[in-house]
């Protein structure tokens, strides 16, 4: 862009210099010359220097607009707490906290960032121009997820979950299920099977399932496979706990909370996480259940503010 400057500026010096040809003063020839310049100078080189710290503050703002919602869903009872990370990742990002600014919303699903800082001038000083203050917002919600990658094939009718609490997820009984005759909470996703079943099992559906996707029960208690993909995620030692997990743990897994239409179809309506207990592994036969423990995680993908929350959820900028 200099350059491009120095381009303007050459044909500027062409015309003086006919002039001073003519008899005008070379010194007020070069004088406007070097005037112009420096006011390109100023152009180039301060206002540059605004639009990089410009782009600093936007990433500052958005890792802290992000961080700050992430703490909004692990205790939105806490505002103060998401108020203090994101201006500890503002920070971070090398903006100091008294130019920092956090507006949490009143349903404690949202938050606003505003960041600023000062940019001293150098060229543009000579036109009484001594520096421009800089600013920048983001702005992030968190709610519940619209879709999810990775579903294993369990399934719960919607209910009242509590966290911490253990639930059945693929059953003994068909009749536990609410899924109809011969349907025990497992689901078909990407075809019907027992190889396909085990494997979404072990590594979770590589498709996006989302709210209002209509589902195929699997048909009949899949009592080998189930055992063998529950046993896979747990003889993975990956090490995590109930009470020290991360996403992408192998004992953390995502299903879908479904509605009953009849006829052997479901309709996706939100979706939850749970914990396998690794010390009770599903039994063989008729005594072949799956139990995980409710918790809640977050997700990648896109909030859908108009689900029910169960638990797993997603974080968008929207500013």
């Amino acid at each position: 862009m200099f350059l491009r400057g120095l381009k303007l500026v050459k044909p500027l010096f062409k015309a003086f210099k006919g002039l001073a040809d003519e008899g005008g003063s070379i010194l007020a020839v070069i004088s406007l010359g070097l005037a112009a310049l420096l006011g390109f100078s100023a152009l180039v080189m301060d206002y540059g220097a605004v639009a990089l710290e410009r782009r600093r503050l936007v990433t500052a703002a958005d890792a802290a607009a992000l961080a700050g919602v992430q703490e909004l869903i692990a205790g939105a009872a806490f505002p103060a707490l998401a108020e203090a990370a994101a201006v500890n990742y503002a920070a971070a990002n090398g903006v100091a906290p008294a130019l920092v600014m956090v507006d949490v919303f009143p349903e404690r699903r949202e938050i606003a960032v505003q960041v600023q800082n000062d940019v001293a001038f150098t060229f543009a000083r000579i036109f009484g121009r001594s520096g421009a203050m800089v600013e920048a917002r983001a702005r992030a919600i968190a709610g519940p997820a619209g879709g999810v990658v990775g579903i294993v094939p369990f399934s719960l009718v919607e209910q009242e979950l509590f966290f911490g609490v253990p639930y059945e997820l693929k059953y003994a009984d068909w009749e536990d299920s609410g899924l109809g005759a011969g349907s025990f909470g497992a689901l078909a996703l990407g075809g019907k099977g027992a190889s396909n079943y085990r494997k979404n099992i072990r590594n979770g559906y590589n498709g996006l399932i989302s709210v209002g996707d209509i589902l195929d029960p699997e048909q009949g208690n899949m009592s080998g496979p189930t055992a063998q993909g529950i046993n896979d995620l747990i003889n993975s030692n990956c090490g995590c706990t109930l009470h020290n997990f991360q996403p992408g743990c192998p004992l953390l897994i995502y299903i879908p909370i479904i509605r009953f239409l009849g006829n052997k179809k479901v309709e996706v309506v939100s979706f939850a996480a749970f914990f396998i207990d690794k010390d009770k592994p599903p039994k063989p036969g008729n005594n072949n259940v799956v139990t995980g423990a409710f918790v809640q995680t977050l997700v990648g993908g896109m909030v859908n503010q108009n689900v029910d929350p169960y638990g797993v959820y997603a974080i968008n900028l929207v500013e």
